[in-house]
């Protein structure tokens, strides 16, 4: 697992994934250069407010992306020849169809955002590489323009269960 962003945002995925990657025996460490590593990641989260690219690396065959950070046009964490071969070689998902406004890795890559399939198409229609039983999957790059329903979503499970406060 890649967590790219020592902010707020990264943090709170490492708080969210840190029992995930203890549960298999995994040890966190730093790298000073996410491209380096990011070949030996499955799981990648970018969550940085970078206006110029950090990724210039392709993801491992198979991998999944978050991309939460570059949510506005002119940001971008990845460059844009990655999100070029992306767009050839895996399958892009958005959080919401405004992520056509706002996903500044994908626009700069001239993609047609508008045109990606939603979290809620995949969910209320899964394609076949959702299949946990594949012995093979493509790779995964879902784009999170930061879309408030989420957060909204979490404080009512939040208050559903006011042990979590």
């Amino acid at each position: 697992m890649l967590i790219v962003g020592a902010g707020v945002q990264g943090l709170a995925h490492l708080d969210a994934l840190v029992a995930y990657a203890q549960d298999r025996g995994l040890h966190a460490q730093r790298v000073d250069d996410p491209n380096t590593a990011l070949g030996q990641c499955t799981y990648v989260v970018t969550t940085t407010t970078a206006s110029e690219p950090v990724m210039r690396e392709v993801p491992a065959a198979g991998s999944f992306v978050a991309a939460v950070g570059a949510f506005t046009p002119k940001m971008s964490e990845w460059s844009v020849s990655v999100c070029q071969t992306l767009s050839s070689t895996a399958q892009l998902v958005v959080d919401t169809p405004d992520a056509a406004h706002e996903a500044g890795d994908l626009l700069q890559a001239n993609i047609d955002v508008a045109a990606l399939p939603s979290l809620a198409h995949i969910i209320a229609r899964p394609p076949a590489w959702c299949n946990p039983e594949l012995s093979t999957r493509p790779t995964v790059f879902f784009k999170s323009c930061g879309w408030a329903g989420w957060d909204l979503a979490a404080a009512q499970c939040a208050l559903a269960n006011r042990s979590m406060l």
